[in-house]
């Protein structure tokens, strides 16, 4: 059901999906839809809960996995969000579709939901980087948005010009290709673009 109602709200968004299609690709009776959840909303809202479960377990990092060098660790983290936006392409896009329409009630609804069973995890990897090597007089917030602000934008860029292929057998040239040109916006954002 899940799967199902997944690729309804990504297709069609809140307003749009339809419960009968997705009983009809679930394969399951409406009755069975409703016994479990109230309405329309409650089956999006497992939908976010499921998601962001999915989530992070796939950010849930073992300590030896994670760098010592603070880029090098934010490179990791990018990489798998990468990975993850291959991996489960209807888990990301539903949350950017969210993302895009966060004035929508029922969006504003799941926010808080998302948030707070991602914000432990994103807290518990952010306080295990090693900060040492960062400038002291720019506040620690401040850097870690400006990296996931360039990170975005290279991120939409990359897609843009080259979407992942479709086939699993060619994603490890393409994966090899967006990180050599992710290290030149890393090379950036860590010297900056004056002279050295």
């Amino acid at each position: 059901m899940f799967r199902a109602a997944l690729a309804e709200f990504v297709e069609y968004g809140y307003d749009l999906a339809s419960t009968n299609r997705i009983v009809e690709q679930a394969g399951i009776s409406k009755g069975v839809l409703f016994k479990y959840f109230s309405n329309k909303e409650g089956l999006f809202r497992y939908v976010c809960e499921r998601g962001a479960q999915e989530m992070e377990r796939a950010f849930d990092l073992a300590p030896e996995e994670l760098p010592d060098d603070f880029f090098e660790a934010l490179k990791v983290l990018a990489w798998r969000e990468i990975e993850f936006s291959q991996g489960e392409p209807e888990i990301y896009r539903f949350f950017q579709r969210i993302a895009e329409n966060m004035a929508h009630p029922v969006h504003q609804g799941v926010i808080a939901t998302i948030a707070s069973s991602t914000q432990g995890l994103y807290l518990s990897i952010m306080s295990r980087l090693n900060v040492s090597q960062l400038r002291p007089d720019v506040p620690y917030e401040t850097i870690l948005h400006y990296f996931k602000w360039v990170m975005e934008g290279a991120k939409k860029h990359l897609f843009a010009v080259e979407p992942p292929p479709r086939d699993v057998t060619l994603l490890r040239a393409y994966q090899e290709r967006a990180m050599e040109q992710f290290d030149v916006y890393f090379e950036l954002v860590k010297h900056g673009i004056y002279r050295r």
